[in-house]
């Protein structure tokens, strides 16, 4: 087996904190790397058991991979929900005055950063490949059993004392990539969707989608927030602010979405559904609608509740890097928000707003 190096450079750190690696698939195979394989990545003083996959949501929440697929010139090595970088202490990611996110060398940390890839272990993942190698094509024809609703995830949120039809999630009505945006567009003018929080664009990006103008979407209220993955981070939980805020300044009813409606979307359904009173069980089925609609996951099943285990803890139960034994968002649902400066007057208008009062 062959072993990979390389010198990473600051330029190498990507928009979610991950690390661009300078290896192409046909690289890793010329090493004799092969999905399913666990790599030892070296860096500095540190070592790593990192799986081999062809998504990065073929692992648990905050698991590291390496993923091998086509929508990345080379493999990148990525923190699934989180921020590889900042988890690594090899930098920081700060929102400057102008909301751009500058990326802050840590401290002692020292460009370029030489990385060694070698086995591990020989199909040493395929236990965990099996929980979480989850398929969703963009062919409707693929969902026949599903309503146009389900097939671009689009719901009422409702965990909690939500009035019902007060705010909607859904995958991206407007980003043709999974061949969805048609139906989530649809479902916003069948369901009167006034006012949108988008935590995955920005307005520059949003214009260069074909026919934008042209869509239901475009003619309403809509914040854009262009979040990172990292649903624990600071920057994100102010992103969570600035919904609220739009919200509570705008007419409903409201939609909030990302790309798949799925991550970032069910980050802040969970802190908005949390603040209303949802219980533990509303805020894993709401969750878990997601891995349903898109990757077919039998509720009840093996699967189900290992992917509950996976994920929940850290994105549900354990919002912004608190530990999960120290701040309990469904004891303590105000605890999050306070912690990022939001006044009593802004939670009771929002609250207010989402029971419909």
């Amino acid at each position: 087996m062959g072993v990979l190096e390389f010198d990473a450079k600051y330029e190498d750190i990507g928009f979610h904190g991950d690390i661009m690696t300078p290896f192409t698939m046909d690289d890793f195979a010329k090493a004799g790397f092969e999905f399913e394989d666990t790599i030892k990545v070296s860096f500095l003083d540190k070592s790593l058991i990192v799986p081999y996959v062809p998504s990065y949501r073929c692992t648990h929440s905050g698991g590291n991979v390496l993923v091998g697929n086509k929508m990345f010139k080379t493999i990148p090595l990525i923190a699934f929900h989180s921020n590889f970088v900042k988890k690594q202490r090899i930098a920081v990611f700060l929102e400057n005055e102008d909301r751009d996110i500058d990326i802050l060398v840590a401290k002692g940390i020292k460009f370029p950063i030489r990385f060694r890839l070698e086995l591990a272990e020989k199909k040493g993942y395929h236990e965990e490949f099996m929980v979480y190698n989850l398929i969703r094509t963009n062919n409707r024809e693929d969902y026949s059993d599903l309503s146009d609703e389900e097939y671009c995830n689009f719901r009422t949120v409702k965990g909690g004392r939500f009035k019902e039809g007060i705010l909607y999630r859904s995958s991206s009505p407007i980003d043709p990539f999974m061949k969805r945006d048609k139906y989530a567009d649809e479902c916003l003018k069948k369901y009167g969707v006034k006012t949108i929080i988008n935590l995955n664009n920005n307005l520059d990006d949003t214009k260069k989608f074909p026919n934008y103008n042209d869509t239901y979407y475009s003619k309403q209220k809509i914040l854009f927030l262009n979040t990172n993955a990292d649903v624990t981070s600071y920057n994100f939980g102010k992103c969570v602010l600035r919904a609220m805020h739009f919200i509570n300044e705008n007419e409903g009813p409201y939609l909030i979405h990302c790309m798949e409606g799925q991550d970032r979307t069910g980050a802040v359904c969970a802190i908005f559904e949390s603040l209303l009173g949802a219980s533990k069980n509303e805020l894993i089925e709401d969750f878990m609608k997601t891995y349903e609609n898109f990757y077919k996951v039998k509720k009840g099943s093996d699967q189900y509740y290992k992917i509950v285990k996976g994920e929940m803890q850290d994105d549900i139960a354990s919002i912004r890097g608190f530990s999960y034994n120290t701040l309990d968002i469904l004891k303590h649902p105000t605890s999050f928000l306070q912690f990022l400066d939001i006044t009593n007057e802004d939670m009771n208008t929002f609250i207010a707003k989402m029971r419909g009062q």
